[in-house]
């Protein structure tokens, strides 16, 4: 039935979803068509999470040989992926035969972090599919050779057996531990076409099996009947890698929680306004020829650009300067020590309700006892001690300093739309008319703005570029199944509004106020200052490649980052004007004392404090007025760089 209810505005929820390298453990198995490989990825990473189809497209892939994390092998650009794959140009430095010898990372631009996937209806059993290339015409080189793989013997996947098909060019039939002898002795087979066409038929004329024979191209492709986990053998093997080329292109699972979710609860803060990015589509319109009309002759559309979001918010904190800044050098706060566990590498859990996990001054989240994204196995073996964070009141200290490199810390946007009676509903729908989902990847800080004024809050206004627009598919479980934002990460504390605590909770929530800072110049305090002006331009520059996978994207690298702080007070000489017609900069080098020092700190704890250095001052304004009061004065103050950031906050900044 048709909802006919129309959209309400009252029902559209904005939220964050943090961008992190993302650690997809070591590759099952791949596939090369000679145009592009398709890579499996493997148990450890699929048991846990769901690949959202298509989002990762356009992010770069790094690739690592198993036990050499220090030496970057490829760097490649996803074309494609799949819950269970990704899918890439065939231009790796590596066979597809040997993928398994290899894990990858998706880098952190572009790449919203998967959570553990959601419930489905019902169980999902997966059919084990085998291609196996034959890379010789001549029979003779098959000769008691072995294909031993694993079939699943019913229709609920909850067992599986060995089965063992062997090649026999002597005549003699006899291939040891084979299930199935296939007789390729026949003169007549002079390719290797014709041989796997005699597989083919050998496996059609033999009862009691439980999968199917294909041949596609000189592959022999092999599909289990039923669905499910293949534990006998684990791994499907060949008896003579060099003329049986084999690759698992789909592995026998069983998936009772399907539907892909993202780290997308993530509350944006006292936003007062939000600007969901638009998407506008270059049309093109031409004359081919002579039209014979006034119009046209034709048209098509050119490139997809999708614009800037917008965040105007009541500072409660300040994690937007980590994204305009762009790196985090260190974290510290009350942690507990724990141990990485798990039955495999990329399989990591914890002994204890974690939160957050800190590794490399980076948080992950934990939920249940998965790790979003999961750390490095290459890097950190099991057993490793890791500092946990186990509850939701102590504040971090967050050490942010400048990023020099061209990219910058990106995040993505979650936009969701509901009918009024869609409002516990997790899931789109196939006609998008319920639920409604757009996700905005790779946004990036273009500009940032703090501003204090006298008898009101501290607002934060920041301008992101986002790399493309991303519209969910059917089944996606938005907001990471959370309906409520006061349970959203950072709403409260970082695992949301603690109700046992609201007066804890009502402090965290607090914006500050321009009561709540000073601001030091030329070595001393000001105490007149009725409102103060920061604005980080980082001047992104927004590019598009030649051989990229689409129109839809654009990439956004940092240009020359300027700082502007701009300041109306009342002062009690004419010093600024001599300062700004000094010739030398303020804080040198920062080695004077002169710095300039913006710091804000609440009752609990919570501070933010900046110092820059080499500052001029570059416009001092003495206007004249006709109300013969106070006379205001206008100073701007161009910094050259940042000396220290300082954040000492409840909030959780993962990115």
């Amino acid at each position: 039935m048709v909802n006919n209810e129309i959209w309400l505005d009252s029902h559209a929820t904005v939220s964050m979803i943090p961008e992190q390298d993302i650690y997809l453990g070591a590759f099952l198995s791949a596939t090369d068509d000679g145009n592009t490989i398709t890579l499996t990825l493997g148990s450890g990473f699929t048991g846990n999470f769901s690949l959202l189809a298509d989002l990762y497209r356009g992010c770069f892939l790094d690739l690592y040989a198993i036990g050499d994390h220090d030496t970057l092998v490829d760097r490649t650009m996803i074309q494609s992926n799949t819950a269970t794959t990704i899918t890439v140009l065939d231009s790796l430095s590596f066979a597809a035969a040997s993928a398994s010898g290899y894990y990858g990372v998706i880098r952190s631009y572009g790449a919203p972090v998967p959570a553990p996937k959601g419930a489905s209806a019902g169980s999902t059993y997966v059919a084990q599919v085998l291609s196996i290339g034959f890379a010789s015409d001549t029979s003779s080189d098959y000769d008691n050779d072995t294909i031993t793989f694993g079939q699943v013997p019913t229709a609920n996947g909850t067992a599986s057996t060995q089965y063992v098909i062997g090649l026999d060019q002597a005549g003699d039939a006899t291939v040891a531990g084979a299930n199935l002898i296939v007789d390729i002795s026949d003169t007549d087979l002079t390719t290797a076409e014709e041989i796997i066409d005699t597989v083919v038929a050998a496996v059609a004329a033999q009862g009691g099996i439980h999968f199917s024979a294909a041949r596609s191209g000189t592959n022999l492709v092999l599909t289990n009947t039923y669905g499910g986990v293949v534990a006998t053998p684990a791994s499907p093997a060949v008896s003579d890698a060099t003329n049986l080329l084999l690759s698992t292109t789909t592995a026998g699972a069983t998936n009772s929680s399907t539907n892909p979710r993202l780290l997308s609860d993530n509350w944006f803060g006292l936003a007062s306004s939000i600007t969901v990015p638009g998407t506008s589509v270059e049309p093109k319109q031409i004359n081919v020829g002579i039209g014979g009309t006034r119009n046209f002759t034709y048209q098509f559309k050119g490139t997809e650009t999708t614009s800037e979001f917008g965040l105007d918010a009541m500072a409660n904190s300040f994690p937007w300067l980590y994204y305009a800044l762009g790196s985090v050098s260190a974290v510290s706060g009350t942690t507990t020590a724990d141990t990485l566990n798990g039955s495999g590498a990329e399989d990591f859990d914890y002994t204890t309700s974690s939160q957050f996990l800190i590794s490399n001054n980076q948080l992950h989240r934990v939920i249940g006892n998965q790790l979003c994204p999961p750390v490095d196995s290459q890097k950190t073996a099991v057993g490793t001690s890791v500092a946990t964070l186990n509850d939701t009141t102590s504040a971090l200290t967050y050490t942010i300093t400048e990023n020099d490199s061209s990219e910058l810390p990106s995040f993505a946007v979650e936009y969701v739309l509901k009918k009024p009676n869609q409002t516990s509903t997790v899931a789109t729908d196939s006609a998008k008319e319920n639920v409604y989902c757009k996700i905005f990847p790779g946004c990036v800080v273009n500009n940032l703005t703090l501003t204090a004024a006298a008898g009101q809050e501290v607002t934060c206004n920041i301008s992101a570029m986002p790399k493309n627009t991303f519209v969910a598919p059917a089944n996606y479980e938005t907001l990471n199944n959370v309906t409520d934002v006061s349970n959203f990460v950072n709403f409260g504390t970082r695992n949301g509004d603690d109700e046992s605590n609201p007066s804890a909770c009502e402090g965290r929530m607090r914006p500050f106020f321009f009561s709540d800072g000073t601001i030091e110049l030329f070595g001393q305090e000001f105490l007149q200052l009725e409102n103060m002006t920061l604005t980080i331009d980082n001047a992104l520059q927004q590019k598009r490649y030649i051989g990229a996978y689409d129109k839809r994207s654009q990439f956004a690298l940092a240009g020359q980052r300027t700082y502007n702080l701009t300041f109306t007070g009342l002062v009690t000489d004419a010093t600024l004007f001599d300062y700004f017609r000094r010739e030398h900069a303020f804080s040198l080098n920062g080695i004077n004392g002169s710095e300039v020092i913006l710091r804000f700190t609440k009752d609990n704890g919570e501070s933010m404090e900046l110092k820059f250095e080499d500052y001029h001052v570059t416009q001092a304004e003495f206007p004249l007025t006709n109300d013969n009061g106070p006379l205001m004065v206008n100073w701007t103050i161009v910094p050259l760089a940042l000396k220290s950031c300082s954040l000492t906050t409840y909030w959780a900044i993962q990115g």
